[in-house]
């Protein structure tokens, strides 16, 4: 134990000694940390949480072709005769041009069917009313609304 105390002694007077080193050492642990935490943060929200419905093991992924997208033809067909699950909803990843004033951006967002909502909202009236949903990370950034 005596060695102990005598190495920290020995560790804070050199860190003391050197202060752009100690600077320096600290700034590079903090910014490791907070990357580690953001990292996790994201790995957790995108694959660790489970899904938010009432049941997350019944949840099930169905493809008409592999890596490409189901026809709508095919998703109408699919939830006609659908008997076996409780619902079925379709989404396609797409690229749009969102215009704001008179500024066009470039981004990335779902077509989404009325079902894909239907946790979110409470009656299909409010689905039918929806033309476009926006998440909060796209239009926080271009009002001038502050939230507390």
């Amino acid at each position: 134990m005596p060695l102990l105390v005598q190495d920290v002694r020995y560790d804070l007077h050199t860190l003391i000694g050197t202060p752009g080193f100690t600077a320096i050492a600290v700034a590079v642990l903090a910014l490791g940390i907070g990357v580690n935490a953001t990292v996790f943060s994201l790995v957790n929200t995108l694959f660790l949480r489970p899904l938010p419905v009432s049941d997350p093991g019944t949840v099930v992924r169905v493809y008409s072709k592999r890596y490409s997208n189901t026809p709508l033809r095919s998703y109408l067909e699919y939830r006609a005769r659908n008997s076996t699950l409780a619902g079925l909803a379709a989404f396609q990843m797409q690229s749009f041009g969102l215009r704001i004033d008179a500024d066009t951006e470039h981004g990335f967002g779902q077509i989404v069917s009325g079902d894909y909502l239907a946790n979110a909202f409470q009656t299909s009236r409010e689905i039918a009313a929806i033309r476009a949903a926006l998440s909060f990370c796209s239009w926080m950034p271009r009002t001038r609304i502050t939230i507390t």
